[in-house]
Formats: structure tokens, sequence, C-alpha cells
């Protein structure tokens, strides 16, 4: 038996070493079906596989932020030199800065040069403006201001009465403070 199985698989050996010498016709190529070309299969998938990759981590990111900043609020107190002032203030996240709303009423009347100018100040004294403003002749003003991100850091706020040009720190002369509260 074993002489036979030898004599089968020299048989075997000899085809396929026949076969291995074979060379295809010519024109096998043009009659094999035509695959897709991977030129420009490969970047496409890598362009949809990147584009689902970006649009999870998006997904991603707006679920698990923890820097989300709140909506922030203050009712503003009048100091000595404007008992009757009032004011509220609204800081919401706007793309990359904070939208501020501000309305006010009961403010002195200014004089020729000054404009009112919005603190953000920190706890340690630290402050940053959002801009000036003036008011109406009855001491009203509704103004709509940007703040940089970071004044959400800040938890106090005050109405400063500022001359123009003038020194760019705040003036001494307060009109309006209030404490930020998230709501």
């Amino acid at each position: 038996m074993c002489r036979e199985e030898l004599r089968d698989l020299k048989m075997a050996h000899e085809a396929l070493r026949s076969a291995a010498a074979l060379r295809p016709p010519e024109n096998v190529r043009e009659r094999l079906p035509r695959g897709r070309s991977t030129l420009f299969t490969r970047p496409a998938l890598a362009a949809a596989l990147l584009a689902v990759l970006v649009a999870a981590g998006v997904v991603y990111a707006a679920l698990h932020r923890t820097d989300t900043a709140e909506a922030m609020t203050a009712t503003l107190s009048p100091t000595n030199l404007a008992p009757g002032a009032r004011g509220e203030l609204r800081m919401e996240e706007s793309g990359s800065n904070m939208r501020v709303r501000l309305e006010v009423s009961g403010l002195p009347p200014l004089g020729r040069g000054e404009y009112y100018e919005l603190w953000f100040v920190r706890e340690d004294g630290r402050r940053i403006s959002c801009g000036g403003f003036t008011v109406d002749e009855a001491g009203r003003a509704s103004v709509v201001m940007n703040a940089p991100r970071v004044a959400y850091g800040y938890r106090r706020v005050g109405i400063t009465r500022e001359r123009s040009p003038g020194d760019p720190g705040p003036s001494p002369k307060r009109v309006l403070q209030g404490r930020l509260h998230e709501s």
C-alpha cells in the first residue's frame, strides 16, 4: 500500500510541476472582469471614517462638557453716589464669549466726556471691563455687551462713572454693584 501511495504522490508532484511551468494566455487579463480601482476607494473610505470619528468626538464633547457656563444673573444695588439707581444683569454663554444683557435705571445724568463702565470683579479685587455705555435723560439704558469667557469666574459686578479719555482702570465713582448668581 505504501508503494501505491508513493506512486500516486509522484504523479501528483509531476502534475503540479508541469502546471507551474504553464503560462496563461496573453489576453487573459483582458477577459477577466475589472475590479474597482483602489486608487480612489481607499481615500474615500479614509475620509468617511474620519468624518464618523469627528462626528463622534463632537457628540462626546457636547455630552461630557465640564466647563459649560450656566447663565448668571445679578441684581444691582445703588451706592451713595446714585441712591435712586437700580439694575439687572444677565450673562450667558455665546460661542467663545459671554453675552451680557444689562438694564439700568435711575442713574445720574452724565456730563460731557463721561460714560458708565461695567466691571467684573473677582474676590481678590482683580477686575476686567465689559465696556462702556451712556444713559438717556431719565438715567436708563438697555445694552447688550460681550465679555471674555473668563468673566464667568468673576462673581461680583460694578458700574463706575468714568471720564474719557482717562485712566484705563476703574474710577472710584462706583454707582451700582451686585453679586452674580447661577440661574
